[in-house]
């Protein structure tokens, strides 16, 4: 995954927001900034990936580690993900569950996807041929269901098979129409104090649009990611 080109301030407040998102993500979720470096480093410390965890060389390697950490807190049982690629978000939250010894997350891809983001800009799935998820360790998946599809049919289709869901995390197809599509389909088997959280914020203004409504708290952490609490 690419991310637009930023100018000198932007790049600060992305490392500012680097910095900051330990305590930002401790506010959120009503623990104290040490746990969160503690489980984050947890998940460093594992090493799943080939060529080792470099948080700050590798955003996504960050991400994992963030959304490892909601997991490890919130000891969710049900995980829906939209947008698997190779599989490095997968892996945090998978590493979670199972050190959790609890939940199941299950994962809706479409591979070889090419879309238009909302700014224009022509966007390629990359992980083909070799599938999605195909970096996730092995010992990880018992706890992992992928679904190969589209998130309009495939979304829908899982989630009437839960009563309710405890975390979503969207990473598919970054456009208004799908982000809001996704968001306000997760909602409604959403259980309070449940998480949302959004890959690439930035690239189209649905999330913006989506918390006008005021059931959630949340925060923007590095790069842009945006993690939604509902009240």
């Amino acid at each position: 995954m690419t991310y637009p080109s930023v100018g000198p301030l932007a790049a600060v407040r992305l490392g500012w927001r680097y910095i900051l998102g330990p305590s930002r993500l401790a506010d959120l979720l009503s623990v104290t900034s040490s746990s969160v470096r503690m489980y984050m480093r947890e998940f460093a410390e594992m090493n799943l990936y080939p060529n080792g965890f470099h948080s700050l060389r590798e955003a996504d390697h960050y991400k994992a580690a963030i959304l490892y950490t909601i997991c490890r807190i919130l000891r969710p049982e049900t995980v829906v993900e939209t947008g698997v690629a190779s599989g490095i978000s997968t892996t945090g939250i998978l590493a979670a569950l199972e050190r959790n010894s609890l939940g199941k997350l299950f994962s809706i891809d479409l591979p070889g996807t090419t879309y238009v983001t909302d700014s224009g800009t022509l966007w390629k799935d990359v992980t083909l041929p070799s599938g999605p998820g195909w970096l996730i360790p092995g010992h990880l998946k018992g706890r992992w269901t992928l679904i190969i599809g589209d998130s309009r049919g495939a979304l829908t289709n899982l989630l009437s098979l839960h009563s309710e869901i405890d975390m979503f995390y969207h990473d598919s197809e970054h456009t208004n129409e799908t982000m809001s599509f996704e968001l306000k389909s997760a909602e409604e088997k959403l259980v309070t104090g449940g998480v949302m959280a959004v890959d690439n914020t930035n690239w189209s203004v649905a999330v913006g649009n989506f918390l006008r409504s005021g059931k959630y708290t949340y925060t923007m952490l590095y790069p842009f990611v945006t993690v939604m609490l509902a009240k």
